[in-house]
């Protein structure tokens, strides 16, 4: 396939390959799926003739042409905007979940928001993608179009892990401030998250499950920094970061069932903090938190899809969430809630 991988990078379009899952069906479904929107997707069998299929994918490429370059005039403007749930609502459900923390159910969830906006247009989400990676680096930007009218994207700071080879990289992000208006304000704001019970306690879980969950896929694991600011557009972050050597046989579908969903999105522990998260949110996640990125033979690298929104037509779904521990304010988690969704309502607020 090397020449095939060669000649898709070379393509000004989206070709994709794929194989055989362990269900046997993943694949094919994917490729039919990616078809139906026009992508040029290609199944290849156990045993398939590769060089007839390349024949075929060299034909395809060669009448893709160069897509258009995006526009730069303005965004769309806002017609209507909604939270899900309201203030009186997220304050019920934190209360929901503190309670659940006292019954000793779990240690940590993550409940989640979701701001609905309604535009005077189709939007282009590509075109949001673009305005993203002006104003918001130190993230991992992603964007699926899986149909003509939806799409989800988003800026994510939160890698799952890296693999090169047998060697693994990951990280724990967990505790929360807003950026400060002045650089000795910011100082003070991340000396407070690095002093915060709360928030160290919060963090502590995130890297406490990483261990546990990444010890029986290790031959050795070992922590390369703890506990510092991770400073983005809007907020910062407790941060810490880890390196392993995997043991012989250990594939990527293990270490994503083994890491996903994290204590930065689930909660601690992660069946009964899962559970309840379905109980409690009134909207279906969807994509929000799921595991985004790529994988090889030699090599992969997946994020976590939080700061993401779902684009359809006129409507942008943003998401954001926050760890609710015992102690949380839910004043406090509303505010952290709306800071983290800054990354998409500055594209507009500028405007």
């Amino acid at each position: 396939f090397t020449r095939a991988v060669q000649l898709i990078r070379a393509a000004s379009g989206r070709v994709v390959i794929t194989g055989m899952g362990k269900s046997g069906h993943i694949g094919q479904k994917t490729a039919a799926t990616l078809a139906s929107t026009g992508t040029p997707a290609f199944f290849v069998h156990p045993g398939e003739d590769l060089v007839a299929l390349y024949k075929k994918m060299a034909a395809i490429v060669e009448s893709i042409s160069a897509p258009s370059p995006l526009p730069d005039n303005g965004l769309a403007r806002i017609l209507a905007h909604e939270e899900i749930p309201s203030q009186q609502g997220w304050t019920s459900m934190v209360d929901a979940a503190l309670a659940a923390i006292e019954r000793d159910e779990f240690e940590k969830i993550v409940l989640a928001g979701t701001r609905v906006l309604a535009f005077d247009e189709q939007l282009n989400p590509f075109h949001l993608l673009k305005h993203i990676l002006k104003k918001n680096g130190n993230s991992f930007h992603f964007g699926f179009q899986f149909h003509k009218d939806v799409s989800f994207i988003g800026m994510t700071p939160e890698c799952l892990y890296q693999r090169n080879g047998g060697r693994i990289y990951t990280e724990a992000i967990a505790g929360t401030r807003r950026r400060g208006a002045t650089p000795e304000e910011d100082e003070a704001l991340a000396n407070e998250l690095l002093n915060s019970d709360k928030d160290l306690r919060e963090h502590r879980w995130v890297k406490k499950m990483i261990l546990d969950r990444l010890h029986p896929l290790c031959e050795e694991i070992e922590a390369t920094s703890h506990e510092k600011p991770l400073r983005l557009s809007h907020v910062q972050h407790l941060h810490s970061r880890f390196k392993g050597r995997l043991r012989r046989g250990v594939a990527d579908e293990d270490i994503i069932l083994a890491l996903h969903p994290t204590p930065a999105v689930g909660g601690y522990p992660k069946k009964a903090s899962v559970e309840r998260i379905a109980q409690l949110e009134p909207f279906d996640r969807g994509w929000y938190a799921a595991p985004v990125g790529w994988v090889s033979r030699d090599a992969a690298e997946f994020a976590v899809a939080i700061r993401s929104a779902l684009v359809s037509r006129e409507m942008l779904r943003i998401f954001a969430g926050s760890g609710i521990v015992s102690g949380s304010d839910p004043d406090a988690e509303w505010e952290e809630n709306r800071n983290k969704a800054q990354n998409f309502l500055q594209l507009f607020q500028d405007e």
